[in-house]
């Protein structure tokens, strides 16, 4: 490995207090994957954050020599993908779903993220939406109208349903029983899957599992976070601190590859995504990525000798990832802030900074622009240092200070 990556702060991170962190994640994944080791069942591990933590967790049973107890496949899928292909079945749950995530913006943009590969053919076409507003109405009509572009939609749909159905055998054969391995948090792509395959039973394996939106979640009963099911942060348990700055973990496991926008077949009859490109594996572990570097590290120190310890470094690491979230020195921000920028989902193009470095001179632009942060904490002191840090940690203090006292109250009045 590269010494100038060893160097990193993100790799110290990732090996000291990250690595420790997925490992009990792959520990707890193998305790549940042992329930269905004899029943008709298969893990698929979904793009993109599912693809790494494939990779981890089958470092981490080799490192334990512990056998595989169900067959486990990279799925190619995403919200936008899973969106198309249920939308037959379950047309109103799609469209909800497009209205929430297009929320503030106008027709042509949902179109164009639905059309990827007519991008750049239907620029005409989609122009006059361009000022039309994503609305109940607006989004009814593009689905289930009769003009040109409601057609095109329309045929791109029936295509990816029919070509994901195949995919689905193809990936699956006479399995039944699907276990879905993600990030997290929400577990959309499961609520639409299960509302539009009932020949299959979808069952959800999530990092965290939150329903921080408090919208109707049908599948939560079939599904589980493995480290952390909270719907808020409290400040008692240090793992709801993941809810304050979930692009850590998103960062961390989502490979620099496009997210799924449509299938097709390839040259010799598998149906295959748009993210499979030619040697679209080498970029999954990047050597050059310097935190997932770390965990690789970490886990290559992992043997069959200390499976009891993993629980044990766990526990110390979390309280370390739950401090330097609420609490995040300058060199925090350095180890942390991985990534620098967030992509945009669900087909839309650009990404959002993860923390501002121009300061604005107005204070209550400072004040909105660190409430809007994906990293508020961290934005708070990337703008005052030492003076943010200091503020942060008596906030803290105080916040576990309240929380254990009112937790004290409770067990008192029991």
């Amino acid at each position: 490995m590269n010494k100038s990556i060893q160097s990193m702060p993100e790799y110290e991170f990732g090996k000291k207090i990250l690595g420790p962190f997925f490992s009990e994640f792959c520990r707890r994944l193998w305790l549940y994957h042992e329930v269905y080791a004899e029943q008709n069942a298969v893990a698929l591990f979904c793009a993109r954050g599912g693809i790494r933590l494939r990779i981890l967790y089958e470092r981490f049973l080799e490192k334990m020599e512990i056998p595989l107890p169900v067959s486990c496949r990279y799925f190619m899928i995403s919200r936008l993908l899973a969106s198309k292909v249920c939308f037959p079945n379950s047309p109103e749950l799609v469209l909800a779903n497009l209205r929430r995530e297009f929320f503030n913006t106008n027709i042509a943009t949902l179109a164009k993220a639905f059309l990827p590969k007519q991008a750049k053919n239907i620029e005409t076409t989609i122009k006059p939406f361009e000022k039309t507003a994503v609305n109940l109405k607006s989004v009814n009509d593009l689905f289930f109208g009769k003009g040109e572009l409601t057609l095109m939609i329309r045929s791109h749909i029936k295509e990816q349903t029919q070509l994901f159905k195949s995919y689905l055998i193809q990936l699956t054969g006479e399995n039944k029983i699907i276990l879905l391995v993600d990030s997290g948090l929400f577990g959309s792509t499961q609520m639409l899957l299960s509302h539009a395959y009932y020949d299959k039973v979808w069952f959800g394996h999530y990092v965290a599992r939150s329903n921080y939106r408090k919208d109707h979640a049908p599948h939560f009963p079939m599904s589980v976070g493995i480290i952390l099911e909270h719907d808020f942060f409290t400040p008692r348990i240090p793992e709801t601190a993941l809810l304050k700055y979930w692009h850590l973990i998103e960062a961390t496991l989502e490979p620099q590859v496009k997210t799924v926008e449509y299938l097709e077949q390839s040259n010799d009859g598998t149906i295959v995504s748009n993210l499979q490109t030619e040697n679209w594996v080498a970029s999954l572990a990047p050597k050059d990525n310097s935190c997932f570097s770390g965990i690789l590290s970490y886990f290559d120190t992992l043997d069959s000798n200390n499976l009891q310890q993993v629980r044990t470094h766990y526990e110390k690491a979390i309280r370390k990832i739950s401090n330097k979230i609420q609490a995040p020195s300058k060199l925090d921000l350095l180890s942390m802030s991985i990534g620098c920028s967030r992509s945009h989902d669900f087909g839309r193009k650009g990404t959002t900074s993860i923390l501002h470095n121009y300061k604005s001179p107005n204070l209550i632009t400072q004040l909105k622009q660190i409430h809007h942060s994906l990293w508020p904490e961290g934005q708070l002191v990337n703008y005052y240092g030492k003076v943010g840090t200091l503020f942060l940690k008596i906030l803290l203090f105080i916040r576990l200070f309240r929380s254990h006292i009112a937790f004290l109250r409770i067990s008192f009045r029991q």
